[in-house]
């Protein structure tokens, strides 16, 4: 591991269970952070600023950014319209996050993205979203704070096929919505048995990986430690 810790971003959440607006909040899950500083980063919480030269002041100082999970997207980023099982993030984290997202796209710095992060990646980008999957197989959590499992298939010799070293896995899994349509530049890399994505890699960049599940919650596991080890590498100053 190299000696320099790499600053890496990281989205936030909004709430604003308050009236009061110096009662909102902003946060994120510790395992998000923790994951990375087990991987050697120093991670940088971007708050919510909604002020384009601001976020851009932040990305020309890190060396690389990681897309958190939360709440659905809003369905009408993608032309669609809501459905009763969809509960949307707050359209203040949205509004920030979709900006972020376009002007990480204008850089080439790594990226690592996580459940709500990939569908994100994947709506800004021109893709489109299942509202509530319908399958045999368990992706929503058993209950709050209990995560299900499942296996994913994974393709040869791409970025996730080198970094976990396997065509099979098991993942946790604690979402709803997923992949509908592939936005351009995007490429599959992983699917569960019933057909649902669970990996994307951006074609024309080195370290552009999308994952549905959430590895920073299971990171005791080598093979999900991995993921964390190998962006935190890509994001070091002169990788």
């Amino acid at each position: 591991m190299p000696q320099t810790q790499p600053l890496i971003g990281l989205n936030c959440q909004y709430e604003s269970k308050s009236k009061y607006c110096v009662r909102h909040r902003i946060g994120v899950y510790v395992p998000y952070y923790q994951a990375l500083l087990t991987a050697g980063a120093l991670p940088v919480v971007v708050p919510i600023v909604w002020d384009p030269a601001a976020l851009t002041e932040y990305l020309n100082r890190l060396d690389g950014f990681m897309f958190t999970g939360g709440q659905d997207i809003p369905p009408q980023a993608y032309g669609q319209e809501k459905d009763l099982r969809t509960q949307e993030c707050h359209p203040r984290r949205f509004a920030n996050d979709r900006l972020l997202a376009e002007l990480v796209l204008q850089r080439e710095i790594p990226v690592l993205a996580i459940c709500m992060g990939l569908q994100l990646v994947n709506v800004v980008y021109g893709g489109t979203l299942i509202q509530d999957i319908q399958t045999d197989i368990q992706h929503t959590p058993i209950d709050e704070g209990n995560d299900s499992y499942h296996s994913i298939v994974i393709q040869e010799e791409n970025l996730l096929h080198h970094i976990v070293g396997a065509t099979e896995t098991e993942v946790n899994s604690a979402h709803h919505q997923a992949v509908e349509k592939l936005a351009p530049g995007l490429r599959v890399l992983a699917r569960a048995p019933d057909g649902i994505v669970e990996a994307v890699q951006m074609t024309d960049r080195e370290f552009f990986l999308g994952v549905q599940w959430h590895p920073e919650r299971i990171v005791e596991r080598p093979e999900q430690l991995r993921l964390f080890e190998a962006f935190v590498c890509a994001c070091h100053p002169g990788s």
